[in-house]
């Protein structure tokens, strides 16, 4: 089993800090893998494995599992999607991102060059800076690889797609949207709203009753019918939520106050398109503005669910004066990014990939924890 361990120094990326020991041990060949025209050196590899490493480690919480003893390299992970998904243990997971991002950043550096993009935006390069003022040279040297590096990797990694893509599509770029069309895409997608949802199945996953199902529905009716009272759909939120707490509590644990939520607290955004739960937007999609109601769907095309939705004008809110302009990006990722991706894939298909199998070997992101 592992051991979580952090060391002095902190290695930032968007929200991280840095942990574990080093990869030390992975002497190896200089050059790790060549992408068509460009040869990476084993240290850039070990800065790409480690960023893969961080990013596998925060979202599938590897902390968890080593505080419980288990062995977070017994998981297996989906790799990919669609008829190229596949289930890859932990590390391989780790290290097919780590080239495959190596390979992305090759193709997305030959296209750069193709369209004559070769600056990057100033805001990215911000947020870089910012993600790594506390890095230091003796922190990434523990990981087997220069601080150069390893900002080379993160500034690539976090700034080339975003460059090629808006100078492609946003205002003057070659294939740039109209603004007629920016604003189409906000009126038809983005939505607005605050809901109470209460599934329609037990603990077993089956439906509920016929009866069980009328009282849910009852229940949010009665909340509706607070609403239309009051008009206050924060009130019924904190009504549900104190109901919700009462049901919880026992003799020895009585129910407390439940604190007054805001509008900030219950309100939610979404884009239709790029949300992925079909029958729950398409439910949404019946309210309307400004009316609230109550639906039913399969969440996430399999549990029966009902909701009480309040639909919002996106724009209209405090502090949502600049709502569409501040989501000027988001909306024309939405409208092009599809077409922008299966460009670079299909590019990607053309470029001859080598690896190293002795770097590949010896470099593994279990080197980046400690036994004990």
């Amino acid at each position: 089993m592992f051991k979580v361990k952090r060391i002095a120094g902190v290695l930032a990326s968007a929200a991280m800090a840095m942990t574990l020991l080093s990869a030390a041990g992975c002497s190896t060949p200089q050059n790790a893998m060549t992408v068509g025209d460009t040869t990476y050196t084993t240290g850039e590899y070990l800065a790409y494995l480690y960023n893969s490493y961080y990013q596998v480690y925060s979202r599938y919480n590897f902390a968890l599992y080593a505080q419980y003893n288990m062995d977070p390299w017994a998981q297996e992970l989906t790799y990919g999607e669609g008829d190229n998904e596949q289930k890859l243990k932990a590390d391989e997971y780790i290290v097919r991102s780590a080239q495959d991002a190596m390979t992305r950043q090759v193709a997305l550096k030959h296209k750069m060059k193709e369209y004559g993009i070769d600056s990057l935006r100033e805001k990215d390069l911000e947020n870089v800076e910012s993600d790594l003022k506390s890095v230091k040279n003796d922190d990434t040297i523990r990981l087997g690889f220069k601080k150069d590096t390893y900002v080379k990797m993160y500034t690539d990694f976090y700034c080339n797609e975003m460059a090629l893509f808006y100078g492609l599509y946003d205002t003057g770029g070659q294939r740039a949207v109209t603004e007629a069309d920016i604003r189409t895409y906000f009126d038809d997608n983005y939505r607005s709203y605050k809901m109470i949802e209460l599934t329609l199945a037990g603990t077993d996953g089956a439906d509920l009753s016929e009866e069980e199902t009328k009282k849910v529905l009852e229940r949010l009716d009665g909340y509706l019918t607070l609403y239309q009272e009051n008009k206050d759909f924060d009130k019924v939120i904190d009504r549900y939520n104190q109901d919700e707490a009462d049901a919880k509590a026992t003799e020895e644990k009585p129910a407390e106050t439940v604190t007054p939520s805001t509008d900030k607290d219950n309100r939610r955004e979404l884009d239709v398109k790029l949300y992925g739960d079909e029958d729950f937007t398409n439910a949404l999609n019946t309210v309307a503005v400004d009316e609230a109601k109550v639906v039913q769907y399969k969440k996430s095309g399999t549990t029966n669910t009902a909701a009480l939705i309040l639909r919002l004008d996106p724009e209209k809110g405090e502090e949502r004066e600049d709502y569409f302009t501040e989501n000027r990006d988001n909306i024309i990722y939405g409208l092009r990014y599809e077409e922008f991706s299966k460009e670079i894939k299909d590019y990607i298909a053309t470029l001859d990939v080598e690896v190293n199998k002795t770097v590949e070997k010896k470099c593994r992101p279990q080197n980046f924890v400690t036994e004990g």
